[in-house]
């Protein structure tokens, strides 16, 4: 995001040109710390002209393209792919790179019984981390999952309060929503605390939007931002955004600490920066997007040093 430091030209230069290979038949389902965790549709010729279309998954870092992709192996499936109902990519620092978890929940044969299971990526093989049966509600396929040190926290249906899966212990908690805050697919995020005991919820409601940190066991509100005044004044400098286009606020990301917040709004992308109270548009209107995942890297940027390879 703008200012940035001219030590950064050179890599968003090398962002800007990254080339994924066939990118509609490609899903970005973690970005963190320079390390993108892509879902690709590959198609396979079996027999007398037959194809069957198969998933591959891989870790891509732009930043190094000299590394190649890294493969990773196919995720889990539920017992009764029927019975499955969301799952996710989470990702976390650990020493010198990232740890992957992938979660999978599936309903069981009890009417709203569902077993949540916690793998771990270990080496090339997923390895059942830890797993817990939780009464829930008809989940969405689009559940709001964040990893915070050693838990889990979800918000998988309008109906349920915030689950907290410790992987620790293995066991299960629930945290009532914020006073007001009703849960909505379009308009709720989750963001990861620094501290282990947190989680943030940002909720808007038309264009007003709302920065709760869970802490102990309260909810403090943070921060309140007025969305309608800080569109009306960039609506000046813009004659790109219209009055028509401005019904409808979106939250499409959020960082760590809730620092930023990336929304749709006025049929355009948006940055949101929370502590300097600034507003930027990303993408102009009329292009639709379905999931935003911003670069995050490590500043100072770290380069690993290539095995044989020229110095840099």
């Amino acid at each position: 995001m703008l200012p940035q430091p001219p030590e950064l030209n050179t890599v968003v230069r090398r962002m800007a040109n990254h080339n994924f290979d066939d990118p509609k038949n490609l899903w970005i389902m973690d970005s963190r710390n320079g390390s993108i965790f892509t879902r690709r549709r590959e198609g396979r010729e079996l027999a007398y002209g037959v194809h069957r279309r198969e998933l591959a998954y891989g870790l891509h870092r732009p930043l190094c393209p000299e590394r190649g992709i890294n493969v990773v192996p196919a995720l889990p499936r539920a017992q009764d792919y029927n019975r499955q109902y969301f799952d996710a990519i989470l990702s976390k620092e650990e020493g010198n790179g990232l740890s992957y978890f992938y979660v999978l929940t599936e309903l069981t044969n009890q009417t709203e019984n569902f077993t949540l299971r916690v793998y771990m990526l270990q080496g090339s093989v997923w390895c059942l981390h830890t797993s817990a049966t939780a009464q829930l509600h008809l989940p969405l396929p689009k559940a709001k999952v964040v990893l915070v040190d050693n838990k889990i926290y979800m918000v998988v249906s309008p109906a349920d309060d915030i689950i907290v899966l410790d992987l620790t212990t293995s066991s299960l908690s629930r945290i009532q929503h914020p006073p007001g805050v009703k849960y909505d697919i379009f308009h709720t995020f989750l963001s990861r605390a620094d501290d282990p005991s947190g989680v943030y919820v940002i909720h808007v409601n038309g264009f007003k939007l709302c920065i709760w940190l869970h802490k102990g066991d309260n909810w403090l509100l943070v921060d309140t931002i007025c969305l309608h005044e800080m569109c009306a004044n960039l609506r000046m400098l813009d004659n790109t955004l219209e009055d028509a286009h401005s019904g409808y606020c979106y939250v499409c990301h959020a960082g760590d600490n809730a620092e930023f917040v990336v929304l749709q709004m006025c049929g355009c992308i948006f940055y949101l920066d929370v502590k300097n109270r600034t507003l930027r548009k990303l993408v102009a209107k009329d292009q639709y997007f379905t999931d935003v995942y911003p670069f995050m890297m490590v500043w100072p940027p770290t380069f690993p040093k290539l095995k044989d390879g020229p110095a840099r």
